[in-house]
């Protein structure tokens, strides 16, 4: 996925040259759009859902009038300056191309944080990585355990959540203690005070070092966990700033659990194995996001991924024409064992981009 920019210059020799190199360096990061007159810029706004608007600091931007999803800049002749008196990003326009792109990215970044609903503590930062599928049987949950152990072997603190009415994290995860997410979700139910106490309690380390919590007693103690229950979990875990990173792993519905989790997800990974019934369901969930995405104005899209799992080179293939990033392919383990698929993806790469 591209991030879309939005450059509004009068000077045409400037933009001649920042896309010549942009195009150069950068084609397959970013798609560019450019005006020379104010009075286009908002019809490019709205038509392209451009993510990051730069304008010479001549024109006079009204930022509440711009789309919630979209960053925004000055560009300016001086080099030395990072922001005016009004606290709005300035970038000098004659800096190295390198430099602009930075630049383009941390507006990007800061922007799908706040639109994300993702918040900070201090210099803490917790990003939500959501793992769901339209499709059952298509190894979403064995994805959601390898993007876990992989981001604790870059160092990074990683909590798994199972959302899964079905799920059993015990078949991956070393289960050590008695108590289970069944105690979290009667703590979140009862909103008392000690809400935090009791999910620090429960809260287990597998021999990996991922952080995850065991499964309900029974199926039926997740039918109890509601749309102001995750919004709880959530509120809690990203305020204390434990974990780097949450892996959530539940199917992809229409349920408003599911929008809650993607409204607060850094992004949101599709898993398909690649067949053509699951491809036809991945093309039908996509279609309800981009829906989804022009009415809340979330720039889903960006934070938006696919990954192919249980991959046939005979009965396997990738979607085309969908404007969606694809992580890649993990081929299909005949007669395999959850942890030997682990344990053979152990060290693999594949995720490393949506860190």
């Amino acid at each position: 996925m591209k991030i879309k920019v939005a450059l509004l210059e009068k000077d045409e020799a400037y933009l001649k040259k920042f896309a010549a190199v942009f195009n150069k360096k950068y084609i397959e990061k970013i798609q560019l759009y450019f005006a020379t007159d104010a009075s286009l810029i908002k019809d490019i706004l709205e038509k392209n859902k451009i993510d990051v608007l730069l304008a010479n600091e001549e024109f006079e931007i009204d930022l509440k009038k711009l789309p919630k999803r979209c960053g925004f800049a000055y560009i300016l002749d001086n080099n030395l300056l990072s922001q005016n008196a009004d606290g709005i990003r300035l970038i000098g326009k004659y800096q190295k191309v390198e430099m602009i792109y930075k630049e383009i990215l941390n507006i990007y970044a800061e922007k799908a944080t706040i639109i994300s609903g993702i918040q900070q503590e201090g210099d803490t930062k917790t990003n939500i990585i959501f793992v769901t599928s339209p499709a059952g049987g298509v190894g979403k949950t064995t994805m959601a355990y390898v993007c876990a152990r992989n981001f604790v072997r870059t160092g990074k603190k990683v909590l798994f959540i199972d959302l899964d009415i079905w799920g059993d994290c015990s078949l991956c995860f070393s289960d050590v203690g008695q108590m289970d997410f069944s105690e979290v979700v009667y703590a979140l139910k009862s909103q008392k005070s000690n809400i935090s106490l009791k999910m620090e309690s429960a809260v287990k380390k597998d021999a990996s070092g991922v952080y995850f919590y065991s499964p309900t007693k029974t199926a039926l103690d997740m039918t109890e966990v509601l749309l102001e229950d995750v919004r709880t979990l959530f509120k809690i875990l990203i305020s204390e700033g434990k974990y780097d990173y949450i892996i959530v792993d539940k199917p992809f519905d229409l349920s408003d659990i599911v929008y809650e989790i993607i409204k607060n997800a850094r992004h949101v990974l599709l898993v398909s194995d690649g067949s053509e019934v699951t491809n036809r369901k991945i093309v039908r969930a996509y279609e309800t996001l981009e829906i989804l995405d022009d009415k809340k104005d979330l720039a889903l899209m960006n934070r938006l991924s696919i990954i192919y799992n249980k991959f046939s080179n005979k009965k396997s293939k990738m979607l085309d024409g969908l404007d969606i990033k694809t992580l890649g392919g993990i081929q299909k383990y005949e007669n395999a064992s959850t942890q030997q698929i682990l344990n053979e993806l152990q060290g693999s790469q594949i995720f490393n981009s949506i860190m």
